[in-house]
């Protein structure tokens, strides 16, 4: 794993994933096993808040249920050793609680689609958020935060972590074609990133 600090509070981790194409593959042929009570759902859709708009699909998790397919629980571990390890280490490097994470989703982007400027400020115990990409074989697709003049173009394997609250903007930008990620966020309550 390669770790680039590129502000106090944004930084990107390398090869954290070694398999990411194995686990797109999963994603998309587990699927006629799955049910919404399982591990892992099945794709459904991902629109906008006010459900006018389609992003892609999107598929959630439950690790309060146990899985007995060996791939669900490749796809689901492969992520969450990834998503733990890099979230251990920002919360080290800022002397900050790792706090509590939510359930791990996975998004998929149909090409052209972007969700613009945001922050993931919407519960009042945001602390932290990241993004694992899958894949980079397409034309755009990189990750902008517009208040600290940053763009990042990610690769395959890579996580972008930030904090969830302002300034910390981030602007997703659309890409040439499907685009998986796996968005995670961390709370804790009076975050320490709020304040400063």
């Amino acid at each position: 794993m390669n770790k680039t600090v590129y502000s106090e509070k944004i930084f990107y981790y390398q090869n954290v994933l070694d398999n990411p194409q194995e686990i797109i593959d999963l994603l998309e042929l587990t699927d006629d096993r799955l049910s919404d009570n399982s591990l892992i759902s099945c794709w459904h859709d991902w629109t906008s808040s006010n459900a006018d708009h389609q992003f892609g699909y999107r598929k959630t998790t439950n690790p309060e249920t146990n899985s007995v397919d060996e791939d669900v629980n490749k796809i689901y571990n492969s992520l969450k050793i990834a998503l733990d390890q890099v979230g251990e280490d920002y919360a080290m490097s800022l002397s900050i609680p790792k706090g509590t994470q939510a359930p791990i989703s996975i998004s998929k982007y149909l090409p052209n689609e972007y969700m613009g400027p945001h922050a993931d400020e919407g519960d009042p115990r945001a602390h932290f958020s990241a993004v694992l990409y899958l894949n980079h074989n397409f034309e755009g697709g990189g990750l902008g935060f517009p208040n600290q003049d940053i763009f990042i173009r990610p690769t395959a394997g890579s996580i972008i972590v930030f904090p969830s609250v302002q300034p910390y903007v981030h602007d997703p930008k659309p890409a040439s074609e499907i685009k998986y990620i796996s968005p995670a966020f961390w709370f804790v309550e009076n975050s320490p990133l709020i304040a400063s």
